[in-house]
This record gives structure tokens, sequence and C-alpha cells, in this order.
């Protein structure tokens, strides 16, 4: 595991694949076997196999219920946002938002439910604009709200916590 995330620092990820993809065959017990999923998703999707990416982080974020769980789901909705699959990204987000612990979640895993709520609500932001009618404008802008006052309000402590509030007041205006 250490070798895989090591040759992944490097950006070698051919070699950080190569050396995570041993672990589960060699050691199927072990209790590392969610974080090299969760590497080699990174690795998959840093060589551009973002499926397949979507794949190693699903069993991660299946098999973890800790911060590394709530990384894997935050990563497929990043990916899902890359793919302009808005609402696939946002259901990830929550995934990670309300799973994981929820309210008593650890710190590192709170880490990421925030970060997951803010990708949220900039998800619901970007579809504003693309709206096909009032009432679809009017719903994003209520999700976009939900999702920044998630992380302003539960993640007050967060450093994204401030842009959250700044994102409010702007759509407030709107």
């Amino acid at each position: 595991l250490h070798a895989g995330q090591s040759a992944g620092q490097l950006k070698e990820w051919k070699v950080s694949l190569d050396l995570l993809s041993q672990l589960p065959t060699k050691f199927p017990e072990s209790t590392s076997l969610a974080n090299a999923h969760y590497e080699a998703g990174w690795a998959k999707q840093n060589l551009g196999q973002t499926e397949d990416a979507l794949k190693d982080y699903e069993i991660a974020a299946t098999n973890s219920r800790d911060a590394v769980g709530a990384r894997a789901r935050f990563m497929m909705g990043e990916i899902q946002f890359e793919k302009k699959a808005h609402d696939e990204a946002i259901r990830e987000f929550q995934r990670a938002m309300f799973g994981f612990g929820g309210d008593n979640a650890t710190p590192e895993t709170k880490n990421w439910q925030a970060k997951s709520g803010f990708e949220a609500g900039r998800c619901a932001e970007v579809q504003i604009n693309e709206a096909k009618d009032a009432a679809a404008k009017t719903k994003l802008i209520t999700d976009a709200k939900r999702f920044y006052t998630f992380v302003a309000e539960k993640h007050p402590q967060h450093e994204l916590a401030a842009d959250a509030k700044k994102r409010l007041e702007v759509l407030s205006k709107l």
C-alpha cells in the first residue's frame, strides 16, 4: 500500500497501480483494502481511466465507513461533475455529506463531508443558468443554498465555510 501511495505521490501512476493491484489478491483479508482501492482509483483517474476509477472508488466507499469511504464518495462526485453529470455528482456528494457517521463522524471524515457539501452547492449553481424554466431555477437556487448552509452551519471551522457564506450572499440576490 505505502509503495503504491509513494509511486502515486511521484505521479508514477502505472507503477502505483501495479503495486496496489497486488494487495487484494495477495492479502484479501487486509484491513487496508479500502485504502488500496481508493489509491487505485486515484491512479486510474490520473491515467484517464475514469470509469475504472469509479469502480475502485465504489469499492472503497462501500467497504470503509470512515474518511477513506467519504473521500472515495467525494471523488466519485468530482468525476461526475467533470462529466457534467451534475445530478449524479450531487447524489454522490450527498452520500458523503450524510453518510460515514454523519454528525458523529471523525474530524478527518467531516473534512470530506464539508468539501462534499460545498461541491454539491457548486453543482447546483452551475445548473442555475441552464435551467429551462423559473421553477427549475428556483429549485436549483434552493438546493445550492441548502448545500452551502450545510457547510456554513455544520462545519463552521472548515476552510470552505467562509466561501460557503459568500456563495449564500450571492445566491440571496438571485
